[in-house]
């Protein structure tokens, strides 16, 4: 049985009993009526199956406005899956981002360290947001200390053969970069970026 709840992302505020908000960080929706208040008081706490709100608010609205208000909410996107294996704040953050629905299938990810620092803290970062690291995927990090290496040349070299796509990651120094992500990386982007990075980084 699916549970209905508000997506993770969103803070829910009852303003009155017509009224109930809900932000999340940087927009916020304002829904006006007495059966959105009453199902956003009934499942903002705990997620709850559409039988038993319809169960409960058949007391005080007709049928036909309740399937209404509920259908309202999901066309509008504001309904999430509920997923009991994933931390709440983990949620919240493909909520946000509209990738929620499909947490179960992210992309896999692939890191390549030629930095002389450990990628471990970036592993277990990746992992915490419920992403998929190994020794094979479809989505590559390379970590270095200068983008201007032989090793990342043969790195992009491979990537061009099995064409995924790949982030450039400098997590050392005065500077930090992240990014940019590369698909189909030509040789010609590749010459300009490398003039443009010779240019701006003295070592």
């Amino acid at each position: 049985m699916q549970l209905m709840q508000f997506k993770p992302h969103f803070n829910v505020e009852i303003i009155d009993c017509e009224q109930v908000v809900l932000f999340s960080e940087d927009k916020h929706h304002l829904l006006q009526g007495s059966t959105y208040v009453a199902i956003a008081e009934l499942i903002r706490s705990s997620p709850m199956s559409e039988e038993a709100i319809i169960e409960k608010l058949l007391r005080k609205f007709p049928l036909e406005c309740i399937q209404e208000t509920l259908l309202r909410l999901k066309k509008k996107g504001f309904f999430s899956k509920l997923c009991n294996k994933t931390a709440k704040n983990v949620l919240a953050f493909w909520s946000d981002v509209e990738l929620d629905e499909g947490i179960g299938v992210k992309p896999s990810i692939v890191i390549k360290n030629f930095s002389q620092h450990g990628s471990s803290d970036l592993t277990t970062a990746l992992c915490n947001l419920s992403l998929k690291v190994g020794e094979s995927g479809n989505f590559f990090i390379a970590i270095a200390d200068n983008y201007i290496s032989h090793e990342l040349e043969e790195f992009n070299c491979a990537r061009l053969l099995d064409n995924k796509p790949w982030m450039l990651l400098k997590p050392s120094g005065r500077i930090i970069w992240i990014g940019p992500i590369f698909n189909n990386f030509s040789e010609v982007v590749k010459i300009l970026l490398i003039k443009d990075l010779l240019r701006k980084c003295p070592y």
